[in-house]
């Protein structure tokens, strides 16, 4: 029986073959079979997180034309408080201003006037125009306004822009280099995915993307929160 079993494993054993593979040819036979990840850069809409998600502002203004901000800023904080206003980040504005941004939840408008009413006659608290507008900064040449929206759409295609009008189109003296700089009008959805992006592709410059403040004014009394053709004064 011992014989008998042996001759079979023998026999068995003759009829397999097993062929031998060595490392470099387990490393060639795996190119190709591998499936590369495309990472694709994901187009911002509304819907996402806003990275610097934009509070409502309000203008604090001297009626005194010749007050620089500091004096402002001085007065502000002996009359009001920021924790009752619910204001927060001040920056200095032109013509003495300071800018305050306002608490998000809150009635900016209701924060305005109490603002107004503790800082008396001698100031104005404004809310800027509602119409969202930014600031795109550090271009190196300038664009007409159609050619400066044709080429921030076709060279932006992964953020979703919208509407886009160009207010005004501005040079920094100061600067040498990518002195031009556009402010423009956007509706919100494109307003909230702009400021995520944070900059942009102008031709050959990558510019930043700022909030502008806009503040109207009279040009017939010189007070604010109102243009000439709705002027009481």
């Amino acid at each position: 029986k011992k014989r008998k079993v042996q001759e079979d494993v023998d026999a068995t054993s003759d009829n397999v073959f097993c062929e031998s593979i060595s490392f470099a040819e387990v490393v060639k036979s795996n190119i190709g079979t591998k499936i590369k990840k495309k990472s694709y850069r994901k187009k911002s809409t509304a819907n996402d997180e806003v990275s610097r998600k934009a509070r409502p502002v309000i203008v604090i203004k001297p009626k005194e034309s010749n007050q620089s901000s500091e004096d402002t800023r001085k007065v502000l904080n002996s009359k009001l408080d920021p924790k009752k206003h619910k204001i927060s980040n001040f920056r200095h504005g032109k013509d003495g201003s300071i800018i305050a941004e306002c608490a998000t939840g809150y009635n900016v408008n209701v924060v305005k006037d109490g603002i107004q009413s503790d800082l008396g006659e001698n100031y104005n608290a404004v809310v800027p125009s509602s119409v969202p507008r930014l600031k795109v900064k550090g271009m190196s040449e300038k664009f007409s306004s159609d050619d400066f929206i044709m080429i921030l759409k076709d060279q932006n295609e992964d953020i979703a822009i919208n509407e886009v009008k160009v207010i005004r189109m501005y040079e920094n003296p100061q600067l040498k280099y990518n002195k031009y700089n556009a402010v423009i009008e956007v509706d919100k959805e494109t307003h909230n995915c702009l400021l995520t992006a944070g900059k942009v592709f102008i031709k050959f410059d990558r510019c930043r993307i700022v909030p502008e403040i806009h503040v109207l004014r009279c040009f017939k009394c010189g007070e604010f929160g109102h243009m000439s053709m709705n002027c009481k004064n």
